[in-house]
């Protein structure tokens, strides 16, 4: 299993985000949760902080705007949620 202190590669790439529509869709009713499983996806194949961060971004933004939430503030509340995470300075 991979996690932040167990990752398979350094690799930062734009298909660690490509997969994680459905998790967002999945997670529609639990934002937070969505970000941390669409971050967790990345982990599979990307383990570069830049790419578990966008991947849980995206997600978390497919989850708000699913579940009805409008854009700007979806927008907002995912920057929010980026910026709370160790490392993302």
């Amino acid at each position: 299993r991979f996690t932040e202190t167990n990752l398979p590669n350094a690799r930062c790439g734009s298909s660690a985000v490509m997969r994680v529509a459905p998790v967002g869709l999945f997670f529609s009713g639990d934002w937070e949760r969505a970000f941390a499983v669409g971050a967790q996806t990345a982990c599979l194949t990307h383990g570069d902080l830049t790419a578990r961060l966008a991947a849980g971004a995206l997600s978390l933004l497919i989850a708000q705007l699913s579940s009805g939430a409008a854009l700007a503030p979806s927008l907002e509340s995912m920057m929010q949620v980026v910026k709370r995470q160790k490392g993302s300075e």
